[in-house]
């Protein structure tokens, strides 16, 4: 690590959090995350992704779930970014309140599961008029197989909106 995100007297095997697996593939269980794999684990990301202070993430995912809190929360708090929370039932309710969120703030990173994206691609066109979405760099598909043919109707049907097909 760089020494400037050292800030906590922890010493690196603590337990910094037990996160519970879905128990999709096998029977839930609880797995300890140490301070040292959560340290790594955003150094990681920001240096993969290159996320800075002027970053602005916006989380549809709670943060309870690893996505919403490593990707969303955590990413932004290393990077030094802002952090907005939308609520997962808002999204559920209405899913255009996540694009809406979007260009409002002038979001720069948000992510969310394929089925979000599938259903903004599904809605009516009425709903675009005032997006922009030119400020979204890392449009993030995860936390279940991403599709291609989803992100190739989200891409064609946001492109005039300024997303940028790499943001994807």
């Amino acid at each position: 690590l760089d020494g400037a995100h050292d800030v906590l007297p922890l010493a690196a095997a603590e337990l910094a959090l037990v996160q519970y697996t879905s128990g999709a593939t096998q029977q839930p269980k609880g797995v300890p995350i140490t301070q040292q794999m959560v340290l790594r684990s955003m150094a990681n990301t920001n240096a993969l992704f290159g996320f800075t202070s002027t970053d602005r993430f916006l989380a549809v995912l709670p943060l309870y779930h690893t996505f919403g809190l490593m990707v969303h929360g955590w990413s932004a708090l290393w990077a030094g970014g802002a952090c907005y929370l939308l609520s997962p039932l808002a999204f559920a309710a209405d899913p255009g309140v996540w694009l809406r969120a979007i260009s409002e703030h002038a979001i720069s990173v948000s992510g969310a599961p394929n089925f979000a994206f599938a259903r903004c691609a599904d809605l009516p066109e009425t709903h675009d008029d005032a997006l922009d979405l030119s400020s979204w760099r890392f449009a993030l598909n995860g936390g279940e197989p991403p599709q291609a043919e989803v992100i190739e109707k989200f891409v064609a049907r946001y492109r005039p909106r300024g997303l940028v097909r790499g943001a994807i």
